[in-house]
C-alpha cells in the first residue's frame, strides 16, 4: 500500500510538470479539438443532466462544453466541495460564469440547487494521468472516487478529457480508485467496458 502511494506521489510530480510546460496557446487548441470530440460522443448527444468540472489552468477547458450544453437544453452542474465533510455534490451550473473561487484556490458553482446524482447521464471526470485500461490518477484528494462509487451513480457515462501525453500505458492503482469508461484526448477516443 505504501509502495503504491509514493508511485502516485511521484507520477502526480512528474504530469504536474508535464503539464506546467503547455502553453495557453497549445491548450486552448487541443481543448477545442476535445470538445468537438465530446460532443459527437452520443453518450454526450443522449445525456440530459450532464456533470462537467470546472477547469483548472493546467486541464482541459470545460467552459465552451458548458455553453454548448446548456445551449442544447441540458441540465449541467459541477462539483461544489465540502471541505469540512470532505465530500462534493452536484450543484447546477447557469452558465459557464455562474461560479466562485473558494478559499482553496478552487473554482465552485455559485449556486445552491443540488441535482441528485442518480439523475445525472454523464460524468466528465479530471485527473493528472490515465492508462489504456481507463484507469485514473486523480489530484489526491479521492473526491472524484468516493463521489463515482456511490450506487445511485451506476448509469452515469464516465468520460475523461485530456491531452495525449496524460495517457499512459500504466498506472499505479489502488482498488478504491474508480475508473473511467471513455477517454478523449486531440487525438483519440477510447472505450472501455
Amino acid at each position: 500500500m505504501e509502495t503504491i502511494k509514493s508511485e502516485k506521489m511521484q507520477r502526480r510530480i512528474q504530469m504536474r510538470e508535464i503539464l506546467s510546460q503547455i502553453t495557453p496557446l497549445q491548450r486552448e487548441k487541443w481543448s477545442e479539438a476535445i470538445t468537438d470530440k465530446i460532443t459527437e460522443l452520443p453518450e454526450f448527444s443522449e445525456a440530459e443532466v450532464i456533470m462537467l468540472f470546472l477547469s483548472m489552468s493546467t486541464e482541459y477547458d470545460t467552459g465552451k462544453l458548458i455553453q454548448i450544453a446548456v445551449s442544447k437544453g441540458k441540465t449541467v452542474c459541477a462539483p461544489k466541495v465540502d471541505w469540512a465533510r470532505w465530500t462534493m455534490s452536484a450543484v447546477k451550473l447557469k452558465n459557464s460564469e455562474d461560479c466562485f473561487i473558494d478559499e482553496r484556490n478552487l473554482c465552485q458553482p455559485a449556486g445552491s440547487e443540488v441535482i441528485a446524482a442518480q439523475m445525472i447521464d454523464f460524468v466528465l471526470v479530471p485527473g493528472l494521468a490515465f492508462d489504456r485500461r481507463g484507469k485514473r490518477l486523480g489530484r489526491g484528494g479521492g473526491f472524484y472516487d468516493r463521489f463515482l462509487s456511490r450506487a445511485d451513480l451506476c448509469r452515469a457515462h464516465r468520460v475523461s478529457p485530456t491531452f495525449d501525453a496524460q495517457v499512459l500505458s500504466d498506472i499505479p492503482n489502488h482498488s478504491m480508485d474508480q475508473p473511467v469508461n471513455i477517454i478523449v484526448t486531440p487525438q483519440k477516443l477510447l472505450r472501455f467496458r
